[in-house]
Parts: C-alpha cells; sequence; structure tokens
C-alpha cells in the first residue's frame, strides 16, 4: 500500500482520514480498499506497480506500504504477488508466528500488515524506514495505527493536540527524536518488531527482532571493501528482480551513477534526471548516461517549482520533517507509473560515508600527511572544530532560539534517546541516533515521498548495505574514501567524468578534492541574481534567495503572520511567532527559516479543519 490507516472503535473519521489520503499531490490515482470488521476499520490505499495489491486467504489479508524485497527470489509478477509469498510462507498460521523468518528473508523500506476478525499483526523493516504510528487516547487506550501521521491524527482526533516539544525539535534540529511525534498521543512503532493487536480488546503487545548493533571490533579494510562491494551487486540484481522497465534517478554526482553501475547487465534501464534549467549537474548526468548506454529522461520542473514544494511535501508526508519531497516532479511529468521501480542513491552519505559524525571526530580520524606532521610538531595540534547551525551535526546551537522550558525538554529527550542507543552503539551512537530509525534522519523525506508517489526504491536501503553499515569503522567512513573506492570500483569508466559537485573527476582523491579549494566552490550554489533563485548548478535551488524574493514565500509569510500559527509558535520560539513568520531571519539558516514556514503552513491547516469541523452542516 502507499498508505494504511486502521481505526479500532467507534466514531472514528475514517471519511477525515480517507479524504487526507487521497487528496495528497499525486495520490489521487492510487486505489482505495475498505474492509469493515467488528472491531472497526481498515483503509488501505494501494501503491503503484505490480505485486502489491491486498491478498486474503483463510480469513487474513496481507498489506504492505513501501516496497519489501525478498532477498535472493522474485515472488512473481501477480498483482497480489508479495501478499500471496507471505500466506505461503505462513503457511495457514498468524504472520505473527513466523514473523523472524518473514524479516529474515525481506529487504527495503517496508512494513507488513495482517489484517482479521480479531487481531492486527504488524512487521517493521531493520531500519524504520517507512514508520508506523500508533495513535492511544488520554487513558491509553489504542485508536489507531497508521502509516500516514497526519491522516491518522485526523482519523483518531487528535489533530489538534499538537506536542510543543516535537515543534521545538522540528525548529532546531527539522525532525523529532524517537519515537515522539507532532502529536501527544501517537507515537512510532519500534523498527525490525513484530506487533500484535487484540483488535476486540485493542490492546498491544511487541517485539524487537533485530537491532543494528555495533560489532566487539570493526572488521579491517579489505573486509569491508569486498563486503560492501557485493552488497551493492546483490542490491542491484534483488531491486530489479521481476522487474520489466526501470528508472534510476541519475545526478551528476558519484553515488547515483554507482547505483546505474550496480544494475545487472540486461537490465531496461532509463536514467531519469530532475531538471529546472540545463546547468553543470544536467551536463554530467548526460555524459554519464551515454557512457553506460542508457537512455535519459529529463524530468522538467517550472521555474516555480521550487517555492511551491513547501506545501506540496506537506501535504503529501506530513509534518515530521522538513518536506523537501523532491520526486513530486515525477508524478508532475507523467513518470510515476511509467516504471516498474525507480531507484535511487538515497542514505549512501548516512549509512556508508561520514554525514553525521561529529566534525571533531571526523577531524581526528582524517589521515595525515608529512607536511601536517610538521606543522603540528612546530605549532601543536589543531584546534578541534564545530559544525556551523547550518550542518546537521551543528544544529545544537539553534536550540538557543527556543524558550527556556522548551530547551530543556528538547535536550533531555535527545539524551534519553542518546543512552538508548549507546547501548546498542558504544562508539558510533552520536552518529546512530540520527538516523536509526532512519524515518528520522532529516532528509528521509525524498524517500518518503518517493515511495508514496511511484514505486520506488533506494540501493542503500537493502539489508545486505545496511549489514555492512553496521561493521563499518569510524576512520573507514571519513571523507567517504573506502565507500567511494568501492563505488570507483563498480562504475569503472563511469568514475573518471566529472562530479558534478567537486568540478573534479569522481574518482579524484579526498585529499585532491580538499586541495583544489576552487574546484570545490564551483560546486556550491551560485549567488543567483535578483529574484532567479534557480540560478544554481545543482538540481536544487539557491534556497536564501527562494525564500526572501519568490512571491508565494513573501505572501505567505504576510498571511501567517497575522495567522494562529504566530500565537502558537510564541510558546516555542523565544523571538516569537510573529518574528520567525514575517520575514527571513538573518541569523539563522535557511532549513531553520524553511521549517518556520512549513510549520506555520501546518499549524494554519489544522486551524483550518478544526473550523470546517465545528462549524454545523447545512
Amino acid at each position: 500500500m502507499a498508505d494504511i490507516l486502521i481505526l479500532f472503535g467507534e466514531g472514528r473519521d475514517a471519511a477525515g482520514g480517507r479524504a487526507s489520503l487521497r487528496e495528497r499531490p499525486g495520490m489521487r490515482g492510487h486505489k482505495i480498499h475498505e474492509m469493515r470488521f467488528a472491531w472497526g476499520q481498515a483503509v488501505l490505499q494501494q501503491p503503484l506497480g505490480r505485486g502489491f495489491a491486498p491478498s486474503t486467504t483463510g480469513g487474513r489479508t496481507i498489506a504492505c506500504v513501501g516496497r519489501p524485497t525478498v532477498r535472493g527470489t522474485g515472488v512473481g509478477r501477480d498483482s497480489d504477488a508479495f501478499g500471496a509469498w507471505v500466506h505461503r510462507v505462513a503457511s495457514g498460521r498468524s504472520v505473527a508466528e513466523c514473523a523472524d523468518g518473514v524479516s529474515d528473508a525481506l529487504s527495503g523500506m517496508y512494513a507488513i500488515f495482517e489484517i482479521s476478525e480479531h487481531s492486527v499483526v504488524v512487521i517493521t523493516d531493520h531500519m524504520g524506514f517507512r514508520p508506523v504510528y500508533a495513535a492511544r487516547d488520554s487513558a491509553g487506550s489504542l485508536r489507531g495505527l497508521g502509516t500516514h501521521l497526519e491522516s491518522l491524527a485526523v482519523a483518531t482526533g487528535l489533530d489538534s493536540d499538537i506536542d510543543p516539544v516535537s515543534v521545538g525539535e522540528l525548529f532546531a534540529h527539522n525532525y523529532v527524536t524517537f519515537p515522539f511525534t507532532s502529536r501527544n498521543g501517537i507515537r512510532e512503532l519500534d523498527p525490525c518488531s513484530v506487533v500484535i493487536v487484540d483488535a476486540i480488546e485493542r490492546e498491544l503487545r511487541s517485539r524487537v527482532m533485530w537491532e543494528p548493533t555495533e560489532p566487539a571490533s570493526f572488521p579491517g579494510r579489505s573486509t569491508i571493501r569486498d563486503r560492501l562491494g557485493s552488497a551493492l551487486r546483490e542490491a542491484g540484481a534483488d531491486l530489479v528482480r521481476d522487474c520489466e522497465r526501470v528508472g534510476v534517478l541519475l545526478s551528476g554526482g558519484f553515488d547515483s551513477r554507482a547505483v546505474l553501475a550496480a544494475m545487472p547487465a540486461g537490465c531496461d534501464v532509463t536514467a531519469l534526471t530532475y531538471v529546472t534549467r540545463e546547468n553543470r549537474e544536467t551536463r554530467v548526468a548526460s555524459e554519464v548516461s551515454r557512457a553506460a548506454g542508457v537512455d535519459r529522461v529529463a524530468v522538467l520542473r517550472g521555474e516555480d517549482y521550487f517555492p511551491a514544494l513547501v506545501g506540496r511535501g506537506l501535504d503529501l508526508i506530513g509534518m515530521e520533517l522538513r518536506a523537501n519531497c523532491h520526486g513530486v516532479c515525477l508524478f508532475d511529468n507523467g513518470l510515476a507509473n511509467s516504471f516498474d521501480v525507480i531507484i535511487g542513491g538515497q542514505l549512501s552519505d548516512t549509512l556508508l560515508k561520514d554525514h553525521f559524525m561529529p566534525l571533531d571526530r571526523r577531524q581526528s580520524l582524517r589521515p595525515v600527511g608529512v607536511r601536517e606532521m610538521l606543522r603540528r610538531t612546530v605549532k601543536g595540534p589543531e584546534p578541534a572544530k564545530r559544525a556551523g547551525p547550518g550542518h546537521t551535526t551543528g544544529r545544537e546551537a539553534i536550540e538557543a532560539a527556543l524558550v527556556p522550558e522548551i530547551r530543556r525538554r528538547v535536550r533531555d529527550r535527545k539524551e534519553t534517546r542518546l543512552e538508548v542507543v549507546r547501548k546498542v552503539r558504544p562508539t558510533t551512537a552520536d552518529e546512530w541516533h540520527r538516523f536509526w530509525p532512519c524515518s528520522r534522519q532529516d532528509d528521509s523525506a525524498h524517500t518518503l515521498g518517493n515511495s508514496r508517489i511511484t514505486c520506488s526504491d533506494t540501493l542503500f536501503a537493502h539489508q545486505a548495505v545496511v549489514d555492512v553499515s553496521r561493521e563499518f569503522a569510524p576512520r573507514l567512513r571519513v571523507d567517504g574514501r573506502l565507500t567511494n573506492s568501492v563505488f570507483c570500483e563498480l562504475c569503472g569508466v563511469l568514475a573518471d567524468i566529472e562530479n558534478a559537485n567537486t568540478g573534479l573527476p569522481a574518482n579524484a582523491s579526498p585529499s585532491r578534492i580538499r586541495r583544489d579549494r576552487k574546484s570545490r566552490a564551483r560546486g556550491e550554489y551560485s549567488a543567483g541574481a535578483g529574484q532567479d533563485w534557480n540560478d544554481v548548478e545543482t538540481s536544487w535551488v539557491n534556497p536564501v534567495v527562494m525564500q526572501r524574493r519568490s512571491a508565494f514565500w513573501v505572501e505567505g509569510r504576510q498571511r501567517l503572520a497575522r495567522s494562529c500559527a504566530a500565537e502558537i509558535l510564541d510558546g516555542v520560539i523565544a523571538r516569537g511567532g510573529k518574528a520567525v513568520l514575517s520575514e527571513y531571519q538573518d541569523d539563522l539558516p535557511s532549513t531553520s527559516n524553511h521549517i518556520a514556514f512549513q510549520l506555520g503552513l501546518w499549524l494554519e491547516g489544522i486551524e483550518r479543519r478544526s473550523t470546517e469541523t465545528s462549524e454545523p452542516s447545512s
């Protein structure tokens, strides 16, 4: 399913929840299945792509969200092929009785549901790529389960039950600490867990089946190198099995061409490049696709695509992250249902490189050359560096903008979660708590959006890759040196082509990239002129120019600054809601300005729904 909504008891707003699912960008064409039981009802929004329709046998219906992949074997091309596979594994038993075997056999971003007259069973994926939420009333009684939090909140009457601490986290960090959400009564289920709900009594019990446990000692370079190369090839083969047409999202960077190179020989692949204007990235992507011998399609976006994306992304996935759902343009171009699967390169930096590594650790682990050793001998060690608030590892500095009580509770919440992660990842907890579960990784809007719009996957969510990342020593991830070395081997001649992000060949060494500051500067956003926020050399946008000058944002800020949203944010942000909504804040990074505007739109929507609900019907 694209999304699932399950409601327990009477008086739930299934119609409101169903409308919330259907009215999202790109979702009107998704078929809705409704099931009614003595205990309540289920609304199943079927995804695009073959193989994932609900499958019912012996009074038990199997449904799934996302795209589970059965490792090493296909499940066929029937409309309900995956559900039929689960039924065969269960052999007449409840899925709860064989949950470990089902989970061990699977990979990818998914959640599986077994729905019957007496119970609901949920299996979540290993890393929590696709979250499942449970809604409870103030007495702790289970009201519902769902995979789209906004629809679940509407259907269970919790839409207006806003958690101000989560709002503070969103403003400062662009995500909410697991398992909390934007609503007080809704929590996310554990990743890689089997959850059994007695639907009559509305009692829930769960068991975690797997955790990304840190090894007692990290394997050496050659071991990890061999394992990663094998994992990428295994992932490529698994993701396209039973597929006739495959799309690969191809940018001008290195990770996406590694995805392209991982596709097995004989696979019918088309490269898809997001294009607002022709620039260095599109030129590089064209060169890579020609060298790979595959067709390339330009996925076009209008000049005003990005200003409106904040609202469209919010409608699509909700308010748990900064909703930069990059792939909405796939729907706009009529490509959402043109391929059996569209595969991206998201999460490579997260799982295999040093994106979430604290800057001082990265500095201490980076190899030191002779010149630097001599400099340190004369001048002493270089002072430890800290990331600025514009980087994902430096956003603690933005907590200072929160009111004191919210700031204290945000820090307490994060420290509590960090202690939990330390029990699983003693050495790397300060990194892994940012992306375990991966639903909380602050750029996961891309994967969460794509998994609704189209039948999508990402190479680096494959379990073989996750297993390698679990044992990847920090020193081997610094600068992505080992991962990029494996990518070079996988890509062959594709690695000789320029990386649009650096201006150097993709196989350039990390030290060369650091030395060539001029080339690195060419990979950054160009400033743009006037209101031209699309005057960049990448597939993204100049966010500062857009947020300052776009009519959508300027007019929206004026409206939101006068709305109830400003009053609600007064209790969270020290400078007040009107200040952060009315104009761009120069002392905050563009990400915080973005999330403030998105929070305003979200709160405005909640107020509108509340007013519509309270008005007497004609």
